[in-house]
């Protein structure tokens, strides 16, 4: 009797306010059904009718000009840096040091003054020098990934959808024949990898223009060294390639997962027998 009252006497949690009045509930649970038969019926069109269309259409987009091979011969960008840009540095070291020569004559706070002075003109000299290059992009990589980024944003918005969907079709833990269950658990599996696919894909497309940046500094620093010409046309051509495998992916995670949803659709919807009052 005693550790019944221990029990009964312990801290409960706070109920949340809006769960203490039952009218009140009661509508937002009616909002909330409504808006799962919203998700509902928006997924069960994206699977069924929206994917194959998809499919097709990314079949047609990969037909076009950007992705033939051709197209590809026409990437390579060579970076031209101004001579005068890339000598500046050396003749301002040059200048510096002559200067320095001719000051040894002077009192050393003349030398003071003299070092600053050069020191200001150089700096001034290499900001005029920034400001009047402007080194282009890749316009053939970038009207590509224009094109691509907003389907690739579209698949990472269907395959969230599709995973809440899911998610809110697993019945409750029970046991018993879980066969449909696990069905409902693999599929939701492949929709999160196809998710994370499309995370790193669009990941990388962000980092390509700072990642090129990073090369276009190395040659203007170092023009003479024909390596990094040559590692920036292959990595525009590497972009290229990136950029045509995001979409084949794409593709393909459309399709599998249409194909694999289609199949298992009963089970998908009704993972038990006893299980006919889901909420959907």
């Amino acid at each position: 009797m005693e550790s019944s009252k221990n029990i009964l006497d312990r801290n409960i949690p706070v109920v949340p306010q809006f769960l203490t009045s039952e009218v009140d509930w009661s509508s937002k649970k009616k909002v909330l059904s409504e808006w799962h038969d919203q998700v509902n019926g928006k997924v069960q069109k994206l699977i069924k009718e929206d994917f194959p269309r998809k499919v097709l259409a990314l079949n047609d987009f990969l037909a076009e000009e950007y992705f033939d091979e051709k197209y590809i011969k026409g990437i390579r960008q060579e970076m031209i840096i101004s001579q005068s840009r890339v000598g500046l540095p050396n003749d301002l070291h040059m200048n510096h040091d002559s200067t320095k020569d001719n000051a040894t004559t002077t009192t050393s706070k003349g030398k003071e003054i003299k070092a600053a002075s050069i020191e200001s003109t150089e700096s001034q000299e290499e900001t005029d020098h920034k400001q009047a290059i402007t080194v282009p992009v890749n316009n053939k990589i970038k009207a590509m990934s224009n094109l691509v980024k907003p389907k690739m944003k579209e698949f990472i918005e269907d395959l969230n959808l599709i995973k809440l969907w899911i998610q809110l079709l697993i019945p409750k833990i029970e046991d018993g024949n879980n066969f449909g269950v696990e069905i409902q658990e693999e599929i939701l599996a492949e929709v999160r990898f196809a998710l994370s696919d499309g995370f790193t894909y669009y990941s990388f497309m962000i980092k390509y223009h700072n990642t090129r940046a990073g090369i276009v500094k190395k040659i203007e620093k170092y023009q003479f060294v024909e390596d990094y010409q040559e590692y920036l046309a292959v990595f525009d051509e590497d972009e290229w390639i990136g950029l045509k495998s995001t979409v084949i992916k794409m593709r393909n995670h459309y399709d599998r997962l249409h194909s694999l949803m289609t199949k298992n659709w009963e089970k998908l919807i009704c993972p038990r027998a006893s299980n006919s009052d889901t909420m959907f």
